[in-house]
């Protein structure tokens, strides 16, 4: 989403500076101005948004290590006990971590 903002920004950029004196000899130079208003403003948002989003995401990577830590030991006590495979808590911790990261892609769109 941001990246696509200042790739129309870069586009913008790229035309107004090679049409420079198209633009000139048109008097339209105001227009251009509003034009990438428009185009800076949706960038403006675009990271805004981006930025809530990390914020949230990057929360639930804080607390992996929390997470990660719970599930060993109740899953460490739960082998001991015989009422848990090994094999079984360490694919659970691996696919609550490849469920969580996924939640932290999700910040970078």
């Amino acid at each position: 989403m941001v990246r696509t903002r200042i790739a129309r920004i870069y586009a913008f950029l790229q035309e107004h500076f090679s049409g420079e004196q198209t633009v000139q000899i048109f008097n339209a130079e105001e227009k251009s101005l509003r034009r990438f208003a428009g185009i800076n403003d949706d960038h403006r948002k675009a990271t805004s948004t981006q930025s809530i989003l990390r914020g949230v995401f990057f929360r639930c990577g804080f607390h992996r290590r929390h997470r990660v830590a719970l599930v060993i030991w109740y899953g460490g006590y739960r082998v001991m006990q015989h009422a848990l495979s090994l094999g079984a808590l360490v694919a659970f911790i691996q696919y609550s971590d490849s469920c969580f990261s996924r939640f932290g892609h999700l910040g970078q769109i």
